[in-house]
């Protein structure tokens, strides 16, 4: 679900992507730990997108408009942050920040939080806090 939301937001050419290996991606929402047990990542043309899924089958994605070390705010189509809770229920950030700590040697570290609203009610809204990811490219 994560991969084709990501997908879906991503417009440009993909012409230099690669699956990444699998890292360590994690963050706490509504004060509940999440833990990715398998992540990917690829490295666009313009275009950075990192997806991990739960054991529980729940995604969470990231993507983000360049490899430079930084803070970006969330504005939902150059930094995005995506978490489906099933096939369902899927929220996307309105707000919140992406920091890239660093990229060196093909591997992108970073952190992330925001609050997102469910697609289809916008009531309801995941907190998404202490967000943390590594992957290598």
């Amino acid at each position: 679900m994560i991969v084709s939301l990501l997908a879906a937001s991503c417009a440009k050419k993909d012409d230099s992507s690669k699956p990444a290996s699998s890292a360590p991606m994690s963050a706490t929402i509504n004060g509940i730990s999440w833990s990715a047990a398998s992540v990917t990542g690829k490295n666009k043309t313009g275009d950075v997108e990192v997806a991990g899924t739960a054991a529980d089958g729940s995604e969470m994605g990231i993507k983000m408009a360049t490899t430079t070390p930084g803070t970006y705010t969330v504005d939902a189509q150059n930094y995005a942050i995506l978490y489906a809770k099933n096939a369902s229920t899927n929220y996307v950030a309105t707000s919140g920040t992406i920091v890239i700590t660093s990229f060196s040697g093909g591997v992108m570290k970073g952190t992330f939080s925001g609050n997102a609203p469910n697609l289809t009610n916008q009531t309801d809204v995941s907190t998404i806090t202490s967000g943390s990811f590594t992957v290598t490219f």
